[in-house]
């Protein structure tokens, strides 16, 4: 297979992976607004920009390093590898010790910064501090299968 096939078919492949979840959004909406409230919405949306915010400090930027240096070491595979699991390991260090700094103050800041007093720390920051370091890890993950045309 020609490079150029090669490329096209990751392309077509990665813009179809990309599009499939704002539609999966678009075509559930109306099965959404049948069962959730408006305050449902919001607490959903409040989630989803946490989660966001969180992912930020998790990664701390390893994920586009390792897309840096992958190339740098893609010769050696056991470096490679190691390069891979040092990321990882960074990055589940960092999310876990960040998760651990949170929990004493989660409802206080929650407090100051929500007004609403039904969206508290326990459960919706936990699921957000979930969410964010299982996304952390997806994304250095998925970094290294592109960079791998895997």
């Amino acid at each position: 297979m020609s490079n150029f096939n090669r490329i096209f078919k990751s392309s077509v492949i990665y813009s179809i992976l990309g599009f499939l979840p704002p539609a999966s959004r678009f075509f559930l909406f109306p099965i959404f607004v049948n069962f959730l409230s408006p305050s449902d919405y919001g607490i959903i949306g409040l989630n989803a920009t946490l989660t966001a915010v969180f992912s930020i400090f998790f990664t701390m930027g390893f994920d586009s390093a390792f897309g840096l240096y992958y190339f740098k070491y893609k010769k050696n595979e056991k470096v490679l590898f190691s390069y891979l699991s040092t990321t990882l390991l960074s990055v589940i260090a960092i999310s876990i010790l960040l998760i651990l700094i949170t929990i004493p103050v989660g409802n206080y800041f929650f407090s100051l910064l929500f007004k609403d007093k039904t969206y508290s720390y326990y459960p919706f920051g936990i699921i957000s501090l979930n969410t964010a370091l299982l996304n952390a890890i997806n994304v250095v993950i998925l970094s290294y299968y592109r960079n791998s045309h895997k």
